[in-house]
């Protein structure tokens, strides 16, 4: 049996040691702040949920890239995603947003701060790409 992941402690680490801040939201979600290579912060929320099932916990991450509208050439960013090496573009709550997962018993602490990282840069890059601004 694997021992039990302190995910709050994982990404309050990895916050401290790259200049950002954890805000814990509710007891399974927390907002990571982080620091881009562009000298910005972008917010990346974390939590863990149970698939439908009920047999698998998950660990998520997204962060907002702007309002979904129909001006954005999806075409060319989903191209783009081709490339991403855990995240995907979703829409959600009326966003575009960038999210990764993995199955908690897959997870190491390298892996989420790769996941973390690669999420709050893409979503980054794609915002001011999309809007020129640095909202989220």
């Amino acid at each position: 049996m694997s021992k039990p992941m302190n995910l709050d402690k994982i990404l309050e680490d990895y916050a401290n040691e790259v200049g950002g801040k954890i805000i814990p939201y509710t007891d399974s979600q927390s907002i990571i702040i982080m620091p881009t290579s562009h000298g910005r912060f972008q917010r990346v929320l974390g939590w863990s949920r149970i698939s439908k099932s009920k047999k698998v916990k998950f660990l998520e991450f997204d962060s907002k890239v702007c309002e979904f509208n129909d001006s954005i050439d999806m075409k060319k960013y989903l191209a783009e995603a081709a490339h991403f090496n855990f995240s995907r573009l979703i829409i959600k709550e009326g966003y575009l947003q960038v999210a990764s997962s993995v199955i908690v018993e897959h997870a190491t602490d390298d892996l989420i701060r790769d996941m973390v990282k690669e999420v709050s840069e893409i979503a980054d890059d794609l915002e001011f790409q999309i809007t020129g601004k640095d909202e989220h």
